[in-house]
């Protein structure tokens, strides 16, 4: 079960990214992402995690038990002596890792040079005497091939000069977590959760599940001056269909607010549509303009 953190203003969020993909491709689940993109520096267009999700869809995804919503109290605290040490040792693999590759990688391609002639050249005296060391280490196994002993010796010449790196370690980089690592099963706390909890978010609620039960995807149409934007199929790939504004059964609508939204879905290409809920059904009425002929 995907595990939704919720924080403590009660916005629900995704930290995994396979979390925020399975709800993508197999719930059809969109939330609005956030964070920022190590890579991409400077920009508005493209956000990385974490997924926000709006209070409607937490709620689906809670009563149709695909996830559970939690928070995590001991993330408040300061971590443990264990959690340091185990921090620490996280950085040190990194670092030995990075240290390494860089030291094969600058010493390779001039150790492959000289390789031919190493015996007869005085410089590399170092070299030679590993490559000795190498040749009698395999001499029992029978395989001394020229690139056996190459490999061993570049291996080995690494480790050696590994030492002269050590003073970089405190400038390599270390990745920073998108998820806290060290988190116990045990530490998540279920939460409660109201919404919906008026009569105008269960009427939200109830036609964001209609829609979502009927096989579309539905996002946030706020910025359109609607409720929902309803998609065919994933939005990267589908353009939005329907407009969708959710309105109470005994709500008044002035015919000036019916000719704005003709307007909209028309500049918008979509079609609007008014959402209600009748004896707990929801009813539904496009909006088209029509041009009135003389």
């Amino acid at each position: 079960m995907i595990k939704v953190t919720v924080t403590d203003e009660g916005i629900p969020m995704v930290w995994n990214s396979e979390d925020w993909i399975k709800l993508r491709n197999e719930y059809r689940i969109l939330g609005n992402l956030c964070g920022s993109l190590p890579d991409v520096s400077s920009q508005e267009q493209f956000h990385g995690l974490p997924l926000v999700l709006l209070p409607y869809e937490a709620t689906l995804l809670r009563e149709k038990k695909i996830a559970r919503l939690v928070r995590y109290p001991s993330l408040a605290r300061a971590p443990g002596k264990g959690v340091r040490e185990e921090y620490e040792k996280y950085c040190q693999r990194i670092c030995d890792g990075q240290l390494t590759t860089l030291v094969k990688k600058q010493r390779q391609s001039d150790i492959n040079e000289r390789s031919k002639d190493v015996e007869e050249t005085e410089d590399n005296s170092e070299l030679l005497k590993v490559t000795k060391r190498t040749r009698k280490r395999r001499k029992d196994s029978g395989d001394c091939s020229h690139s056996s002993l190459l490999n061993l010796a570049i291996e080995k010449f690494g480790e050696e000069e590994l030492k002269e790196f050590m003073p970089l370690a405190s400038s390599l980089c270390v990745q920073t977590f998108t998820t806290y690592p060290w988190l116990r099963k045990e530490d998540a706390c279920s939460v409660k959760w109201r919404y919906p909890s008026t009569s105008a978010e269960n009427l939200t609620f109830n036609v964001f599940k209609d829609f979502w039960e009927k096989g579309y995807y539905i996002s946030s149409g706020h910025k359109f001056g609607a409720h929902f934007i309803v998609y065919p199929g994933d939005p990267f790939v589908y353009s939005a269909h329907f407009l969708v504004i959710c309105i109470e059964r005994n709500a008044a609508i002035r015919p000036s607010d019916v000719a704005v939204l003709c307007r909209l879905g028309d500049t918008m290409n979509k079609s609007v549509v008014l959402a209600c809920e009748t004896n707990d059904k929801i009813t539904y009425q496009t909006l088209k303009c029509s041009v009135l002929s003389k």
